[in-house]
């Protein structure tokens, strides 16, 4: 039996929004701890809808209209500081998420930095559009034609972390194949999560 959050149940607004209903009042995670399907968090209400989990908290919103919406959420036995450091360290994403062959950090995370990484054949040129350490941070990018919006929120819990990252895609590829670039995002969301997890859970020997 997963673990549960209790959540207010979201009902479909939009098409390309992708919002899901549900009947029960809980968002239920999976094994590993991801929460399966799109939810408001409580004493968020239907007619809020507009209003994301990263929106909720203060970080940078994805597109909610683009064609391809995905989000998950996750309660990592870490603290928040060392789940923070592993995505705000984007030089050393390659050596934990074996996603990233590259990464390579322009500056400081602030809005307007520029950072390239390469996942899969592409490279990405991203902009960090909004950081506040360790709650949260958001970014855009551009390969191959795909507008993307990725933001990552993190919720101390003790010594526990929630981490809920949402992200968007849109571009004409990404419309005229929105199931395969749907299950792409989901998949990748999932990786991320499993990655980050996994690291933060059993950091190597000397880290935090």
């Amino acid at each position: 039996m997963g673990r549960t959050i209790p959540a207010t149940p979201v009902r479909r607004l939009f098409p390309m929004q992708g919002f899901l209903s549900y009947e029960s009042d809980c968002a239920p995670l999976d094994h590993a701890g991801v929460v399966t399907g799109e939810w408001l968090f409580p004493g968020r209400h239907s007619h809020n809808l507009i209003r994301t989990w990263g929106q909720i908290h203060g970080v940078m919103a994805i597109n909610e209209r683009a064609p391809v919406v995905a989000r998950m959420a996750r309660e990592v036995h870490a603290p928040v500081e060392r789940v923070w450091d592993l995505i705000a360290g984007i030089d050393r994403w390659p050596s934990w998420n074996p996603a990233i062959s590259e990464a390579h950090q322009g500056g400081p995370l602030v809005k307007g930095v520029r950072f390239s990484w390469k996942a899969g054949p592409g490279t990405i040129v991203s902009t960090i559009e909004d950081a506040d350490p360790p709650r949260s941070i958001g970014w855009s990018g551009r390969t191959m034609g795909i507008r993307a919006h990725h933001t990552w929120t993190f919720v101390a819990k003790g010594d526990r972390t929630l981490v809920t990252t949402e992200e968007s895609w849109d571009g004409v590829f990404v419309r005229l194949f929105g199931k395969y670039f749907q299950k792409t995002l989901e998949r990748s969301l999932a990786l991320w999560l499993d990655a980050l997890q996994a690291t933060a859970e059993h950091p190597a020997p000397g880290g935090k």
